[in-house]
């Protein structure tokens, strides 16, 4: 939900809501339109269509393209000479407060996808940055197995889309291999992953991608009191709890009950001004998950499918690629915790429009009998009229069953499939921050003093403390930032020079050492990514780029079944055994290949030479075994056997005889009397 000040939800509850528009144009070729207002639109010429889910589903990894509607009123030719094919609109909404002073806020981001005009008006139909992730994935070169972090992250940045959730939910799954399917777009890949992190992926009212899921635990903890833990010991409300009930005997003591600080009304919404209210009689409560694997099936390896639950209202979870052989049991347990009983109750209707509200967010809805619902916003529609469209879609419990829900839950909404061009991570990381820079608004400044006369500096983005959201602070120690109004501190610097940050983004970095769980190097505009390593003296020693690994030193390998090693050193490959003792060598020496074995009384020594000669032989060079170049065999030593072989005499009838040894001819004689 956007975060705006109590005097900007005064002025909506007193049903003053004369929203003032605001649009920034940018044509394709770098042109900028002066800021459009409400005097340059068609009545009601603005409507923007939100959605995490699909159209009467509860729908689990849906990346929904959300549209903005712009009608101008061109009846002057005012706009005429523009070209609004594939310009960017950012759209602000603007309300006048009793103070006098216009408070603004950013409805989001858009690409006009189909301008026309009718003679009369100009209609700009755009598509928020989901759009951009309609390519082709074959492009994204991430190597498999990769975790859905890594995924992600690669599509946005050959997409050239900032990624504003690096660690979602279960960014460390691994997938263990790349989908086959060669039709597959980003965004559907983009939808494997937001599905196996049990979320929805959107991008923001500044066209950052998150992944994100509705939360739940406000309807679980939230009862109207923020009330805190009433211990049962003595004395009581030790926890500090935020509501005392006091002594209600006979009241006479005109105790009062403290309803607390309310704190969770920042976020959700509660819409009870209702028009057209439609509401399913039961809630929808998730009984069980069931997912099912996805690989091409053989007569012997059939797809299975894991429920985790229990029969009754399932989400079906298949067609999902990430989801392969072996993993529907892991999945199936991870989505059960997340959806295993959650609770809403299906609606739509319309509301009083309400800029505020995002799809994704949550709402108490009440009826006209004063009947009040939990539900979850999955789509909506703002328009400048009195009255937005709002639902919590989901089937209802008799059409839902195991069987009959079995689709992939995402939802593709067809969109014009437009390559955008690759820019670097560090450029986009610019682009995103001369964003936020330039289109966002400026600050309020509150300065806390200290008994000591010290001054702690506030800076936040609403006129009070208590009502904003990103809070940046200034102590002598430290300077930080918070998003959730103060109740963590998630990015910063102390006095020591240390910085926590959430993705850095630098062309340079200077350092003694690095931590990290994944290094990346090149990939996408820097193509060839290049790690070089220097010995003290500023030489290069090691390097790795695209060609390979190259280095001087030491390299050493171990066998972790046995303990032995092997090692790369001066030139040479040295072999041990797993007493760390040397064993053998292989060498380049003397024109040739050599292997040497460095253990035994007399080891041998085989020498391949660059002539094609092969030749053994012992420690003391005695006996040798040579086999020429295909040309000649040549055995020598003082003893020379063949196993098996035979030794004895042939004789022939002519007096003449052959001498074998061991097999071998060693002499003979003659029928003339000659022997050799």
């Amino acid at each position: 939900m956007i975060n705006v000040s109590n005097e900007f939800k005064q002025k909506m509850e007193s049903d003053k809501r004369n929203f003032l528009i605001y649009l920034d144009i940018t044509l394709k070729d770098g042109t900028k339109i002066e800021t459009i207002d409400n005097s340059d639109l068609w009545e009601n010429g603005l409507k923007i269509s939100d959605g995490v889910t699909a159209s009467n589903q509860f729908t689990v990894g849906s990346c929904i393209i959300n549209k903005l509607t712009v009608t101008l009123n061109n009846i002057y030719d005012k706009f005429s000479e523009y070209d609004f094919d594939g310009a960017v609109v950012t759209v602000h909404l603007g309300l006048k407060l009793d103070s006098g002073k216009i408070e603004k806020i950013r409805k989001g981001v858009f690409i006009v996808d189909e301008p026309s005009y009718n003679g009369t008006t100009i209609t700009l139909e755009c598509l928020d940055y989901m759009s951009k992730f309609d390519v082709d994935y074959k492009e994204v070169k991430t190597p498999y197995p990769a975790t859905l972090g890594e995924i992600v992250r690669d599509i946005c940045n050959y997409c050239g889309v900032q990624l504003n959730t690096p660690a979602f939910s279960n960014y460390n799954l691994q997938i263990k291999e790349r989908p086959e399917d060669e039709a597959l777009t980003c965004r559907q890949v983009l939808a494997y992953a937001a599905q196996l992190s049990c979320g929805f992926a959107r991008c923001d009212t500044y066209g950052r991608l998150e992944i994100r899921w509705f939360e739940q635990t406000i309807f679980e903890k939230n009862d109207n009191l923020d009330g805190g833990i009433f211990d049962d010991g003595t004395p009581q409300y030790t926890s500090g709890d935020q509501a005392d009930g006091g002594n209600f005997d006979d009241y006479s003591s005109g105790v009062s009950a403290d309803g607390g600080t309310f704190d969770d009304l920042d976020y959700y919404h509660h819409l009870y001004s209702l028009n057209g209210f439609n509401v399913c009689t039961d809630d929808v409560v998730i009984t069980g998950v069931s997912v099912t694997e996805e690989f091409a099936e053989t007569e012997k390896e059939k797809k299975n499918t894991v429920l985790n639950g229990t029969e009754g209202y399932v989400l079906s979870i298949s067609g999902n690629k990430f989801i392969q052989k072996g993993d529907a049991e892991k999945i199936a347990s991870y989505l059960g915790s997340k959806l295993i009983g959650l609770r809403f109750r299906p609606m739509s209707t319309q509301a009083l429009s309400d800029p505020t509200i995002e799809a994704g967010d949550l709402a108490y809805v009440t009826d006209r009998k004063q009947n009040t619902y939990h539900c979850f916003i999955t789509n909506l529609t703002f328009n400048l009229g009195s009255f937005m469209s709002v639902s919590c879609d989901a089937e209802t419990p008799s059409k839902n069953s195991a069987k009959g829900y079995t689709e992939m839950t995402q939802a593709i909404i067809a969109a014009r499939k437009n390559a955008q061009a690759q820019i670097s991570e560090y450029d986009l990381a610019v682009q995103a921050l001369t964003n936020l820079i330039t289109q966002s608004f400026g600050v309020y400044k509150t300065a806390e003093e200290l008994e000591d006369g010290s001054i702690i500096y506030y800076m936040h983005d609403k006129p009070t403390l208590e009502e904003s959201m990103t809070i940046w602070k200034m102590t002598a120690n430290a300077f930080a930032v918070s998003t959730d109004g103060g109740k963590t501190w998630n990015a910063g610097m102390d006095s020591s020079g240390n910085a926590v940050v959430n993705v850095l983004s630098a062309i340079g970095i200077n350092c003694d050492w690095i931590h990290a769980g994944t290094l990346t190097l090149g990939g996408y505009n820097n193509q060839n990514g290049k790690m070089t390593i220097q010995d003290a003296s500023g030489n290069e020693i090691g390097r790795w780029d695209s060609k390979g690994v190259s280095a001087s030193g030491r390299f050493e390998s171990k066998n972790t079944l046995d303990g032995s090693s092997v090692i790369v050193e001066n030139g040479y490959i040295y072999i041990k055994n797993k007493a760390g003792k040397v064993t053998g060598a292989i060498s380049y020496i003397n024109g040739g290949i050599t292997i040497d074995v460095l253990v035994g009384s007399n080891p041998p020594r085989l020498t391949l030479s660059e002539n094609g000669n092969i030749m053994l032989v012992n420690g003391e060079g005695k006996g040798s075994c040579s086999i020429g170049g295909g040309e000649f065999l040549s055995l020598s030593a003082d003893n020379i056997s063949i196993s098996g072989g035979k030794t004895g005499t042939a004789e022939f009838s002519d007096g003449s005889y052959l001498q074998f040894k061991s097999g071998i001819l060693v002499g003979g004689r003659t029928a003339s009397g000659s022997t050799f």
